[in-house]
């Protein structure tokens, strides 16, 4: 039985290998070694095939035992006494380098989620498609069938129906955290770009990658959707407008695709205007935003799949040349979804615009010059900020404002640090602390808070709480947030009489003298607000997500400040 291991352990990536190189081609080593693999599969017989099953689920059920498998290889030296019939048989078909890739290659897949679908393949588990689905399946099948001249008669032989290879194609999703990998270049093209890889999936592709010495996972994700994108007839693994419908409708059916969404709203042929011209006033200068659907204007700038929109200046119907404003304004475009990030289009990159926020499905972005811009949707990046607070947390962290604890996990519901909030509003205002002195006995000047506390101190948005001590590693209190706040709006020149009306908290009297007048002023201008009961609790510990909701009221009218009117 051990002999015919080998044969099975590559039988596995075969199901997903045929169907990748049906896709982007496959070269001819890769072909020969899968042709290979297939006429030695089909030269045993039934009862040895599902044999040679029972033992690789047991070989590749767990990560430890792929990495006990990849040392003997690597360990392995011909003509030895104790040579490992598996490890030889491996040999037949591929060098060491290939194999060593292949099987650290399947540990991208998650350990639960390999045995999972080595389960279903086992027991011939189905998905049933829609007829258009499979017919788009089939389609690819047959390509593969052009390369494989025996795939066909190994699908039947093995009770390998169309239903099952359409179920293992979910692990695409599954493994990518239930998130399509795919959707169009933009709105209307037939070209393919990347909607989201996990951070999870990032990681082992990382690991992966980094374990073998190979490129960088954007340099192979763009070599990957470069040949999904090339449609050369005389390159024979060129991937035709035919063959992306069929990816796409298949993609689509079992969710590793979805379609490029209209994120800018269109509203006449201008797009829409900003500020308020006055009929009797034709020349009144105005801006205006529009669509663009010339992508070259963005010519050498990997903009992926976003919405480019220009913003120009308008005298009555006349649109003056692009420039720069003599100060910052804000202007409001309608979207489709809050999740979406504004960028400026650079010479050589898309660069974020931080002062941007998406409020009821209208972006406010607040600009120096007219010019082309960016809009793109942002998937969700926090696994674990699935609350009330998941807004706020996304969109402070696509604005580089907030970041997690590790790629994809924020802590919600954890307390915020006194010297971690002062970091958030430093980098939210970028207020520099540079030749800055402290006094405070708690602040080392080593540790990475340093300087963020420096610059708080230094700009007076801070105090400490007392002999001499800033409160390095305590948690913060509401109401201190609150002066914080307080004062830092202040320093940038924030309008603050735009307040609702006073409604007290039963726990007002709580509230110390020095931070009531802040707290006051935050309720009004919709910043904090109390619990049902009215209650604010002024000296309880903020959670991460009441940090990141306040951050983004300040940062809201921050930008909404410079709104033409």
């Amino acid at each position: 039985m051990r002999k015919r291991i080998a044969v099975l352990i590559l039988a596995f990536i075969l199901s997903f290998g045929v169907f990748a190189s049906a896709l982007v081609g496959a070269n001819t080593q890769s072909s020969e070694l899968i042709n290979k693999i297939i006429d030695r599969i089909l030269a045993v017989t039934p009862e040895q095939r599902k044999a040679d099953f029972d033992t690789i689920i047991l070989l590749l059920i767990s990560d430890s035992s792929i990495d006990v498998c990849i040392r003997k290889i690597k360990e392995y030296k011909s003509g030895s006494e104790d040579d490992d019939d598996i490890i030889v048989r491996l040999l037949n078909y591929a060098d060491k380098d290939t194999l060593i890739k292949t099987l650290s290659g399947i540990k991208i897949i998650k350990q639960k989620l390999r045995n999972d679908y080595l389960e279903a393949f086992y027991n011939r588990e189905e998905t049933h498609l829609s007829g258009q689905g499979a017919r788009a399946l089939r389609y690819f099948i047959e390509k593969a069938c052009d390369t494989y001249p025996r795939l066909e008669e190994l699908m039947n032989v093995t009770n390998v129906t169309d239903g099952v290879i359409a179920n293992v194609l979910k692990v695409f999703v599954d493994n990518n955290d239930g998130k399509p990998l795919f959707t169009d270049e933009y709105e209307g093209s037939e070209n393919l770009a990347i909607y989201t890889v996990s951070h999870a999936l990032q990681s082992r592709i990382d690991s992966y990658l980094e374990l073998n010495g190979m490129d960088k996972s954007e340099d192979i994700i763009a070599s990957y959707l470069n040949k999904l994108n090339n449609d050369d007839p005389d390159d024979p693994k060129s991937f035709s407008d035919e063959d992306r419908r069929n990816f796409k409708i298949l993609g689509k059916e079992i969710g590793f695709y979805t379609p490029q969404k209209k994120i800018v709203k269109d509203e006449g042929s201008s797009g829409g205007r900003i500020g308020n011209p006055i009929p009797d006033k034709p020349l009144e200068e105005y801006l205006a935003y529009s669509i663009i659907t010339d992508r070259s204007v963005a010519s050498g700038v990997n903009i992926g799949t976003a919405t480019i929109v220009e913003v120009a200046s308008y005298i009555g119907d006349k649109k003056q040349a692009f420039g720069a404003f003599g100060k910052d304004r804000t202007i409001k475009i309608p979207v489709t979804d809050n999740s979406v990030m504004a960028y400026s289009i650079g010479p050589n990159a898309l660069i974020p615009i931080k002062y941007s926020v998406c409020v009821n499905n209208e972006l406010y972005m607040r600009i120096d010059r007219t010019g082309y811009y960016a809009v793109k949707y942002m998937p969700k990046y926090f696994d674990d900020a699935d609350g009330w607070g998941s807004m706020y947390i996304e969109s402070l962290y696509n604005r580089g404002i907030i970041h997690g604890v590790e790629p994809g996990v924020f802590l919600p519901d954890y307390s915020v640090k006194r010297e971690e909030f002062v970091k958030l509003i430093v980098e939210l205002f970028g207020l520099d602390g540079k030749d800055s002195a402290l006094d405070f006995s708690d602040v080392d000047k080593g540790e990475w808070y340093y300087p963020y506390i420096a610059a708080a101190y230094k700009n007076g948005i801070i105090n400490g709480v007392g002999d001499n001590r800033f409160g390095v590693g305590e948690k913060i209190k509401r109401q201190d947030i609150c002066k914080i706040i307080a004062s830092v709006m202040k320093l940038m020149g924030i309008d603050l009489s735009f307040q609702r009306e006073v409604v007290a908290f039963r726990d007002e009297n709580e509230i110390d003298d020095y931070a009531k007048e802040s707290v006051l002023t935050m309720y009004r201008l919709g910043i904090i607000s109390g619990d049902e009961a009215r209650y604010f609790k002024p000296k309880d510990n903020a959670t991460r997500q009441e940090a990141a909701k306040i951050i983004h009221g300040i940062l809201e009218i921050y930008v909404k400040s410079a709104m033409d009117l």
